[in-house]
């Protein structure tokens, strides 16, 4: 089942002033589409990838009935926007020769043809088909992978439940040693002014006020920075290197240099009210924060604009976030019921 529900131009709602301005600024006027899937079974997408205007992929577990009116106990697990309508799909694990169907946690693009998943194992796209990639229980164990960022398919990264962290380089993995098994949420890079990667990952529980805000280095050893400031259970980051760092889960966090000694969080209300689960951009001038009670808002370089009021749901959450030029897309559950959540700026 899939029903669609269109919305209407967003520029006049509420537009919350930031602490610090900029002349540089992109526009809040963005219309939306809403889309469900599903409705049985704890239907829910976990993570998105915009491949351009008209492509986008969403992957996590979609329950549909079958030819006698049962929802079907293996999930649908990929779905494809094509810029008219979403297509959905298995995606099939392979386990002592047999295939297994199980919801997918990540998705990370390099490319239309380059396209990784990842949740109880890891599959690449590659145009033509999914491959699994086999990720070593004696390296890895038995930890879901919750998030993929990386350079390349020769050299990219994993984070996932345990504190675990891997690296991929097109043919082998390495473990790092993360210092912590608190569940990794999230893993961000780009490169600063000197051309170096910097690439920071956040680790926290639900079940305890801990965060961890990890730096990998280009030798795979892996730091712990400051979480002075942050609230508890943080579960996205996103920056632009020496200019804008967020970390979001309770509240939204920044700070301007990663050697600042605190993380200054905006009060409850002033941007969000409710819990974050993601946060993505193209530029310290266009930033998006989804989360809760399906609360999206966007920073423009001078205004946060709150677009909770024009979005049809009330009850659930989006989290996982993606954001690519003119196109913002975010991902997760209302009921029974997954949501895709489609940003167009006008």
């Amino acid at each position: 089942m899939l029903l669609i529900f269109s919305s209407i131009d967003c520029s006049k709602n509420p537009i919350i002033p930031s602490p610090t301005t900029s002349t540089d600024t992109t526009s809040h006027a963005f219309t939306f589409q809403t889309f469900s899937f599903g409705g049985g079974g704890g239907s829910i997408l976990n993570d998105v990838a915009i491949i351009n205007d008209t492509v986008v992929y969403a992957v996590g577990g979609i329950y549909l009935t079958d030819s006698a009116g049962q929802y079907d106990p293996e999930p649908y697990n990929l779905a494809m926007w094509d810029g008219n309508s979403w297509k959905i799909q298995n995606v099939a694990y392979i386990y002592q020769g047999q295939p297994f169907y199980h919801p997918i946690e990540c998705i990370y693009a390099f490319g239309p043809n380059d396209i990784w998943l990842a949740g109880n194992g890891v599959q690449h796209w590659d145009g033509a088909q999914f491959n699994e990639v086999d990720l070593p229980i004696s390296l890895w164990g038995q930890n879901q992978v919750n998030k993929i960022w990386g350079i390349n398919s020769s050299n990219f990264y994993i984070v996932g439940n345990g504190g675990s962290i891997a690296q991929y380089t097109g043919s082998s993995w390495t473990k790092l040693q993360s210092g912590t098994t608190l569940p990794i949420n999230d893993i961000w890079g780009a490169q600063n002014s000197s051309g170096q990667w910097e690439v920071f990952a956040i680790a926290s529980n639900p079940d305890s006020t801990a965060n961890m805000f990890l730096q990998i280095h280009p030798d795979n050893s892996v730091s712990q920075l400051s979480t002075n400031g942050l609230l508890p259970f943080a579960t996205g980051i996103w920056f632009v290197p020496e200019k804008k760092y967020y970390v979001v889960g309770s509240g939204v966090g920044q700070k301007s240099s990663i050697n600042d000694p605190s993380w200054s969080v905006y009060p409850s209300g002033v941007v969000t009210s409710y819990a974050s689960g993601g946060v993505r951009g193209n530029g310290t001038n266009d930033v998006f924060v989804a989360g809760s009670f399906f609360e999206i808002v966007h920073y423009n370089g001078s205004t946060w604009h709150n677009y909770k009021d024009v979005i049809p749901y009330t009850a659930g959450a989006v989290g996982r976030i993606a954001v690519k030029g003119n196109l913002m897309v975010t991902v997760g559950l209302s009921g029974q019921n997954a949501v895709a959540i489609i940003g167009k700026r006008n």
